[in-house]
């Protein structure tokens, strides 16, 4: 998923005219969800900030206490299966 979007890639994209995916991008903009992000009146680059910034946060791992199984490890452990019954060789003869 790319945060970045020009109206021509809007209007590429949706299939709508250049004027109404110029509109669309500019109430977004003034609704806070995209920002243009250049100063240029033409090929205007808008952002979505807060997809971008989830995008580039670290990954929220939290160190585990040695000795503790993490949640995958305690999922892939395998069932215990209980043991065979051994059988009675002296049973099995007729």
């Amino acid at each position: 998923m790319n945060p970045f979007i020009t109206v021509r890639k809007a209007e590429d994209q949706l299939g709508v005219a250049y004027n109404t995916a110029a509109e669309a991008l500019r109430l977004l903009a003034k609704r806070h969800i995209i920002i243009q992000i250049n100063d240029a009146r033409r090929d205007r680059v808008f952002c979505a900030q807060a997809l971008l910034d989830i995008l580039e946060e670290p990954a929220r791992l939290t160190p585990q206490k040695s000795g503790e199984d993490s949640p995958t490890k305690a999922a892939r452990k395998p069932a215990s299966v209980p043991a065979r019954k051994k059988r009675n060789p002296a049973r099995n003869k007729s």
